[in-house]
């Protein structure tokens, strides 16, 4: 199987999020060895990231340096993958199988902290 990971945060931001990222990929690398894996991240770090996995994971770079933008425009968008998984935000244009991790739900708690536009999504 193809997949294809919303890499982001692997080099920069926030601590929980380069935790949550590193650890899903290594351990899906560790129990699904056969599959292919890819990382996309922003093109800036794109050569940091390939020297941590030069063998087992493929890293893409993504140009649009926002990660909303970057995931729903362009993750997935350019070569076939079986599934895409995200963080927070659901990429748009791919016909792989999107999976999105949220990191938390304070949306919920707290709704005044959000646009209308983010509420909706």
């Amino acid at each position: 199987m193809r997949i294809l990971f919303d890499g982001f945060w692997w080099r920069d931001g926030p601590p929980s999020g380069r935790n949550v990222l590193t650890s899903i990929v290594r351990e899906w690398r560790s129990v699904f060895s056969e599959d292919e894996i890819a990382l996309a991240v922003p093109a800036a770090v794109a050569g940091p990231a390939a020297v941590e996995f030069p063998d087992r994971v493929e890293v893409l770079a993504s140009h649009l340096p926002q990660h909303g933008l970057s995931t729903v425009c362009e993750l997935g968008r350019h070569r076939p993958f079986d599934v895409v998984f995200s963080h927070n935000f659901t990429p748009l244009f791919t016909r792989a199988l999107r999976a999105t991790f949220v990191h938390d739900v304070m949306f919920q708690d707290r709704p005044e902290w959000f646009t209308r536009s983010e509420l909706l999504y």
